[in-house]
């Protein structure tokens, strides 16, 4: 882990940030980096790592929260929300896939919120106070998509998190005859994961159990809704052989993506973030299932970035097997997730396995 965290932050992580255009590609950067710092504090126990790379995640947030990037971040009065400002300065409304226009903000922020609570999680360690520091920043962007107050006069209840459904949606302003839709439930319940961590950081007892209760009601609709096991009885039984719903229309299933039908798109994008609430959600049985008839007949052919996902979701069911994949002396990073790092595939195979 500590070769892998070395190699990896050998990289200007404040100048990469600042770079990107995109609140959802910056946000899986950053926090792909704050969970090697979690790696690197927690596991490994490298106070000089530690301390250099925190820096260096706090300076690339810092770019971000004083908006000195490309497309700056804005308020919206109409729609009362956070928004880039991409489509404004471009004239295209799908700029940063369709944010500026309320398209997959949970799935976006939920990126920062989580990269904040570790970053505010092991500066508080070290005696520091960046989370409060930073606390009306994170907690405007809890606010965007998960505002739980009918008595905040600057944002709506419950932007993307639909209670009655037990799941967000991603669409946004655009009309479709499909009704609303959604495709990554993994981006989804990692959104209210990270609320949850930076609640329990800046001491906000109901936001960390707001995130308990929605992360309980996803792991019961998603399992009826969009991820089957060979037992559901709420999908009809044609569909079930797909293992998951790939978009979830309100009118349609679509076993597909946006990006693509390959079938590593369409059950990667349900297993991106791994996390330790993907445990939680992904159930043990389905996982098993969705390997043994879809993933295993598909992985040794996946030639991309996404076969770091389906070795990474490996761990639920195979740690020994997902460790091999990233300990392997012939390491190929070809094969790795822009979002994905060695580390916490390391990491996070190699403790399911510790505990199992």
């Amino acid at each position: 882990m500590a070769e892998a965290a070395n190699s990896e932050l050998a990289i200007d992580i404040p100048k990469l940030l600042a770079e990107q255009d995109s609140t959802y590609t910056a946000g899986k950067l950053i926090d792909k980096y704050a969970y090697i710092l979690l790696t690197i504090s927690e596991i490994v126990h490298d106070s000089d790592v530690t301390a250099s790379t925190l820096t260096a995640l706090k300076q690339a947030f810092h770019s971000w929260t004083t908006n000195n990037i490309t497309y700056p971040l804005m308020y919206d009065t109409k729609f009362q929300g956070i928004t880039s400002s991409a489509s404004l300065i471009t004239g295209d409304i799908q700029s940063d896939y369709g944010a500026p226009h309320y398209n997959d903000h949970h799935f976006h922020y939920g990126y920062w919120i989580h990269a904040a609570a570790v970053v505010g999680y092991i500066d508080a360690k070290q005696g520091g106070s960046w989370a409060e520091d930073n606390k009306e920043w994170v907690n405007a962007l809890i606010r965007d998509v998960a505002n739980p107050s009918d008595v905040d006069g600057y944002f709506p209840v419950s932007r993307s998190f639909d209670w009655f459904h037990g799941h967000s949606w991603a669409s946004g302003l655009t009309e479709s005859g499909d009704g609303l839709n959604e495709e990554s439930t993994s981006e989804d319940y990692n959104c209210y994961y990270g609320m949850k961590l930076w609640g329990s950081v800046i001491g906000d007892k109901s936001m960390q159990f707001r995130g308990d209760l929605m992360l309980a009601i996803m792991k019961r609709s998603l399992n009826d809704y969009m991820y089957y096991k060979d037992d559901n009885e709420v999908i009809s039984s044609k569909y079930i052989g797909n293992k998951v719903a790939g978009i979830t229309f309100q009118n349609k299933l679509d076993y597909a993506t946006y990006f693509g039908t390959n079938t590593e798109y369409i059950h990667g994008i349900h297993m991106l973030p791994i996390t330790a609430a993907s445990g939680i959600i992904r159930e043990h049985e389905f996982v098993q299932q969705e390997w043994d008839k879809i993933i295993s007949k598909v992985v040794d052919s996946v030639d991309s970035g996404w076969l770091s996902i389906l070795r990474i979701n490996q761990a639920l069911i195979d740690p020994s097997s997902s460790y091999a994949f990233y300990s392997d002396p012939n390491w190929d990073f070809t094969k790795l997730d822009n979002g994905q790092s060695r580390t916490w595939g390391l990491a996070f195979s190699a403790g399911v396995l510790n505990a199992s």
